[in-house]
């Protein structure tokens, strides 16, 4: 297993295991939400395109073409960037009909996407900026606090919660300024509050589904090394590997399971389950 402070790698399958704890509050920053009324799920494969535009500060975009609507959308929403001449999983919502508009890059926005990079080569494609002025590069909202500032500490009182982190499909690496973000942030939970345990959960689309002519389906192994990832990522924050207790299942998982299209993506997680000793606090 190989450790990055900045990209963490991981590896994992369908969880089998859940919690109880109806107490326990959720902290993700993921994109489950619902979006807004009358937008439309998108799950394609595409060879991504690089628009060379110059604004200042990472100004560049990146665009693909959905052959269904022959739209050219903007990925500008996803944590994860293309890579030029790979093709890409793009997984996102289609606004309403009213706001598909072409922005400063020359693609629809789209909302909530994810986009996750896969083996298989396409050709590269660079375009020229053709009068779009592009975007500057905007910090995430939630990101890591500089290690000379003062760090943020939960607040009280320290209750049971449970922590979810994301992967693009097929990957185990925490996902830079959102896996360490949620890692920290549980770590020091622990530790103030005197937790028992920190329960880490796997799992993965070991379903699948054939997208675009491609069956993309999650090895069922990919639950326990991301499992095994964020395990080595607590340990190396200070938390003790004797407190943690890994639950990634060994099972595929049925396509009874697939309640509704952004099912796949919810299933590329780790749940942290910090588990709070209420009697040992102040």
């Amino acid at each position: 297993m190989i450790f990055k402070f900045s990209h963490w790698r991981v590896g994992v399958m369908l969880l089998g295991v859940s919690l109880t704890n109806t107490n326990a509050q959720t902290v993700t920053n993921s994109s489950d939400a619902t979006p807004l009324a009358q937008a439309e799920m998108l799950r394609f494969v595409a060879c991504p395109l690089y628009r060379d535009t110059d604004s200042g500060r990472k100004s560049g975009c990146w665009l693909v073409t959905d052959m269904a609507s022959g739209l050219r959308l903007d990925l500008q929403q996803s944590f994860t960037k293309p890579q030029l001449g790979k093709e890409v999983l793009v997984e996102g919502w289609l606004p309403a009909t009213a706001n598909r508009v072409a922005r400063d890059c020359g693609g629809v926005v789209l909302e909530k996407v994810r986009v996750s990079v896969l083996a298989t080569s396409c050709t590269p494609v660079i375009l020229p900026d053709e009068g779009f002025a592009g975007r500057r590069f905007e910090l995430p909202g939630s990101v890591m606090t500089p290690n000379h500032l003062p760090q943020p500490q939960p607040a009280k009182p320290w209750v049971t919660r449970d922590f979810q982190i994301d992967f693009d499909f097929g990957s185990d690496y925490l996902r830079y300024q959102h896996a360490e973000v949620l890692l920290q942030e549980a770590v020091r939970l622990a530790i103030l509050g005197h937790a028992k345990v920190i329960v880490i959960q796997g799992s993965a689309d070991t379903v699948g589904a054939k997208v675009s002519g491609k069956l993309l389906r999650e090895p069922v192994a990919l639950s326990k090394a991301r499992a095994l990832s964020a395990q080595e990522a607590l340990v190396r924050l200070g938390w003790p590997l004797e407190k943690t207790v890994i639950q990634a299942s060994t099972k595929l998982g049925k396509r009874s399971d697939l309640q509704d299209p952004w099912h796949h993506v919810k299933l590329r997680r780790v749940t942290l389950h910090v588990d709070i000793n209420a009697s040992a606090q102040p």
